[in-house]
């Protein structure tokens, strides 16, 4: 058995055993009978609303929601690294509260957009056992009945370190031919949105949105759960 292996057991094991030892309660206010109370996830400020402009060199950053809110920080830590996944729904529910806000106050965006989650690299899913903003973006796709990319148009081919604790430039260098398009044909002259969990200087989304520009895309929107 491979240390790979050996980490994605234990890992897994404590989850299993950290529901069995610890009763389910809220991680915010110690309350009710799941993660996230419904009075905490309630407490959450959205960002503010923005009018979409197409015409920066750039696509359009969006977020849900800082970071830096407790429950926020908290609930996407748990769900990111601890493998609670009951906890997708809240985050789901920000993001897809914000984005319906963003279409009521932005009514000339494409109607039929091709959705993308941020890839992860076939070890670091491994590792983790799902890829948090695939999770993000199926639920996103059923609210909004939008297409989601099928599964490795988009890949990650390295496994570049974690963005957590870079400098900017570090960040951008560290992601330098980290994406590949593997099918243009599903990208050419599709609008697109690209889903992530949490963004900071937006390295990420801004080098996946390069490869899909290369391969054909039109409008391209970078939209997270939160930004730190």
């Amino acid at each position: 058995m491979t240390t790979n292996n050996i980490q994605i057991i234990v890992s897994r094991l404590t989850t299993i055993l950290r529901e069995i030892l610890f009763p389910c309660t809220c991680l915010i206010c110690s309350k009710g009978d799941q993660y996230l109370c419904s009075n905490c996830q309630k407490s959450v400020k959205l960002n503010a609303v923005e009018i979409i402009n197409f015409d920066q060199i750039k696509p359009p950053l969006l977020y849900s929601a800082l970071y830096s809110q407790p429950p926020v920080r908290t609930t996407i830590r748990n769900f990111k690294f601890q493998g609670l996944k009951s906890l997708s729904e809240p985050i789901s529910a920000w993001l897809n509260n914000y984005w319906q806000l963003i279409l009521d106050n932005n009514q000339a965006l494409p109607q039929n957009f091709l959705v993308i989650p941020v890839p992860l690299h076939r070890l670091r899913k491994l590792s983790r056992g799902f890829n948090q903003a695939e999770i993000l973006a199926k639920t996103f796709c059923e609210r909004f009945d939008y297409e989601l990319i099928p599964n490795k148009v988009v890949i990650r081919n390295r496994n570049t370190p974690h963005q957590v604790g870079l400098k900017r430039l570090e960040r951008l260098t560290n992601l330098i031919d980290a994406f590949t398009v593997t099918d243009s044909n599903i990208i050419k002259n599709r609008d697109l949105i690209i889903i992530d969990d949490v963004i900071t200087t937006g390295a990420t989304i801004y080098e996946i949105a390069k490869v899909l520009k290369l391969s054909g895309a039109k409008k391209i929107i970078g939209l997270a759960s939160s930004r730190d």
